[in-house]
């Protein structure tokens, strides 16, 4: 556990201009790595909305819709963003509140992650012991206007090298079981059912799973041991 938590100290103390290190632009979208408190009102309100207008529908028909719950989330101080942005003077200065301006670049969609420890169970074979250090996913929202176009994979994948880069095990996320579309996403980009996730066979009916992405070199070390495992039973 303390290994976990000691790898998750480190994560949260990376500054943004660190991880942006990390992230690669397209000839059209622009990605920008900030903190929840870096970036301005105006921004945040057009994450919100964005977010709103893909999932409160969805949210009604189950649990229903918490404005100020979500809004909380997005607030938090550990939270972080990755911005998909398109448009001229989308460049980053550290020495203001980023797009805080009444003109700015458009906001295509986000990433809203934590560094953070999360529960194992003895039977999930990419943790050691009872926490894990991941990259745990809260948000990836693309506008309706720009759906279809990569954006999405795009920002998944520069996610998961974040993680990667800050030594993270697993990048992690849920998903609610009717979004059919975004569960075949994910599968499609290499993502599992978490051994953490809630199962429909304990007699409870459960309206979201748990997915997780392990990092490739947990993935190639099982696969290796599997080898080794099947040529000494040969």
């Amino acid at each position: 556990m303390a290994a976990a938590q000691r790898l998750v100290r480190q994560a949260q103390q990376l500054r943004s201009a660190q991880l942006q290190a990390c992230v690669s632009a397209s000839p059209s979208t622009r990605m920008i790595v900030a903190t929840a408190s870096e970036l301005s009102r105006d921004m945040h309100e057009r994450i919100f909305a964005i977010l709103e207008a893909n999932m409160r529908g969805m949210y009604e028909g189950l649990d229903g819709w918490d404005a100020s719950f979500k809004r909380m989330e997005l607030h938090h101080p550990k939270s972080r963003y990755l911005l998909a942005l398109h448009g001229d003077d989308v460049h980053h200065r550290r020495s203001r509140r980023i797009h805080g301006r009444a003109r700015g670049p458009v906001l295509q969609g986000f990433v809203m992650w934590r560094y953070d420890t999360d529960d194992t169970t003895p039977d999930d074979p990419f943790s050691e012991g009872i926490v894990a250090p991941v990259a745990y996913c809260y948000e990836l929202q693309v506008a309706d206007a720009w759906q279809g176009r990569g954006i999405g994979a795009h920002l998944l994948q520069t996610l998961e090298r974040l993680a990667w880069h800050a030594h993270m095990r697993k990048t992690m996320l849920t998903v609610f079981y009717i979004n059919q579309r975004a569960r075949s996403f994910y599968a499609s980009h290499g993502y599992v059912t978490d051994a953490t996730s809630p199962s429909n066979d304990d007699g409870e009916r459960h309206h979201y799973v748990i997915l997780c992405k392990p990092h490739p070199d947990l993935v190639n070390k099982r696969v290796e041991l599997r080898q080794r495992a099947e040529n000494s039973d040969a």
